[in-house]
């Protein structure tokens, strides 16, 4: 795990899997901020997936490290989608794309343990 103030990186087989905090958006439900993340997979040194639409709940503290969590936890219902239909694009659609989600379910197993040592708090 590689970790400084505002974001977390984990490193998943051949693939280093970041977050980023990139600052504070207005909740367009509520009177709150949220706190918006970028996110990079990284496979064999090439970037593989990215995007900017993680957010926090309404009035979290920075905390890329949950967030991390929270982006594993979406790779795995991608690579758990992928199994049930064997490659098939869900009738919902992917959280990511065919390809990552591809990619998470040949990882699934390493994307569960890293999550889970985030949330245990057993990642240092």
């Amino acid at each position: 795990m590689i970790m400084c103030e505002g974001a977390y990186a984990v490193r998943i087989d051949d693939a280093v899997i970041s977050v980023v905090h990139i600052g504070e958006v207005a909740d367009p439900t509520s009177w709150g901020m949220r706190n918006a993340y970028a996110y990079d997979v990284f496979v064999k040194g090439d970037r593989f997936h990215s995007g900017t639409d993680l957010r926090s709940g309404v009035g979290d503290a920075v905390d890329a490290r949950a967030m991390t969590g929270t982006l594993l936890a979406f790779l795995e219902a991608d690579a758990e989608a992928y199994r049930h239909g064997m490659g098939a694009e869900p009738d919902d659609g992917w959280i990511t794309d065919a390809a990552t989600a591809e990619w998470c379910y040949l990882v699934g197993d390493e994307l569960s343990m890293a999550r889970i040592e985030i949330e245990e708090g057993d990642d240092d």
